[in-house]
């Protein structure tokens, strides 16, 4: 059993909770990233505006991120959902091309990288991005099935049930795809765990599942067809647009009492480059790790060391490699 979504205030504490849990092997990045909660089909757009804000409160001489929507901070004229509308040919917020999220990063000022990880190498990757102080985002299908255990979710705001798994990755086909912020790993019982930043919470989910659906998702999406109603569960004043296929827009027509919700498709976009097996990232300003706490380096790593100098990725390689030889105490 996997260990419950939470909320923490810092590194620090994140660390603590796994170490009573029994984990071991803990890497998480400080200061701890954050990807706030989402509202509507933003979920990429969101986790580029938690990588951005990472660097910057680190480095706050840079441009301060544009917020993924205009409602997040009235103090900025725009948005990168505003942005991607504008030039990129979103319709409500939805991306279908990694390109588009590199964009709007240079747009915004900063400097991102796109790694396409090799199917068999996606655990072992991601653990050297924050070995190596890189904050990735990764891409995967979610399990967002609603019954009766997830519905009490949504409204208790509780964690219920393991057996849903809610936010966790799944195979589907490219159906749920979903993008969410890598902020750490650990080992529980052998197994590589990854702590994701996502909904305002992080979750803790198993490292194959990850790699399994990162693996599975469709080289080029088509295009969704996106309904806009009130939110029905959390918020029952505010509007939202889901996909038309999914639970959420059943209720909305079951409750829409004949008037029609109001429908949106996304555009056709030429040339798209999907998000299978893909990762961006952006390196750290800081130290990685709390000075009461390190890991060993891995047997295994050597080789996706050199891949990723070669793929010149990482700054100041044979240093980074170094700092991570001291064993977590």
């Amino acid at each position: 059993m996997s260990l419950s979504p939470s909320k923490f205030d810092d590194t620090r504490e994140l660390v603590e909770h796994l170490q009573k849990n029994g984990a071991d092997n803990i890497t998480i990045l400080s200061p701890l990233p954050l990807q706030k909660s989402q509202k509507g089909q933003t979920c990429k757009l969101n986790s580029l505006h938690g990588l951005l804000d990472w660097s910057y409160q680190q480095d706050q001489t840079q441009r301060k991120p544009w917020p993924t929507c205009k409602s997040d901070d009235r103090s900025q004229n725009t948005s990168l959902r505003q942005k991607a509308k504008e030039n990129f040919g979103s319709a409500i917020g939805e991306i279908y091309d990694i390109n588009t999220l590199m964009l709007l990063a240079e747009d915004n000022g900063y400097q991102i990288n796109k790694v396409q990880i090799p199917t068999n190498s996606y655990v072992n990757y991601l653990k050297v991005l924050l070995k190596s102080n890189q904050l990735p985002i990764a891409y995967f299908d979610t399990n967002v099935d609603f019954n009766f255990f997830t519905l009490l979710e949504h409204l208790s705001n509780i964690y219920i049930s393991d057996d849903n798994n809610i936010g966790h990755p799944v195979l589907n086909d490219g159906k749920t795809e979903h993008s969410a912020l890598v902020v750490g790993y650990y080992t529980l019982n052998n197994q590589d765990y990854f702590v994701l930043s996502q909904w305002g919470k992080y979750f803790f989910v198993l490292g194959a599942a990850l790699a399994q659906s990162a693996n599975q998702l469709m080289e080029r999406k088509p295009p969704e067809i996106f309904v806009m109603a009130n939110e029905l569960i959390d918020k029952p004043f505010e509007k939202e647009w889901a996909a038309e296929n999914s639970l959420f827009c059943c209720l909305i027509h079951t409750f829409s009492c004949g008037f029609g919700p109001i429908e949106r498709q996304a555009n056709e976009i030429d040339q798209r480059e999907g998000f299978r097996n893909k990762v961006l990232s952006i390196q750290g300003r800081q130290k990685t790790f709390l000075p009461s706490y390190s890991v060993q380096k891995d047997d295994n790593l050597s080789e996706i060391m050199s891949l990723l100098e070669k793929e010149n990725k990482l700054t100041d390689n044979k240093t980074s490699y170094q700092k991570i030889k001291i064993q977590y105490i």
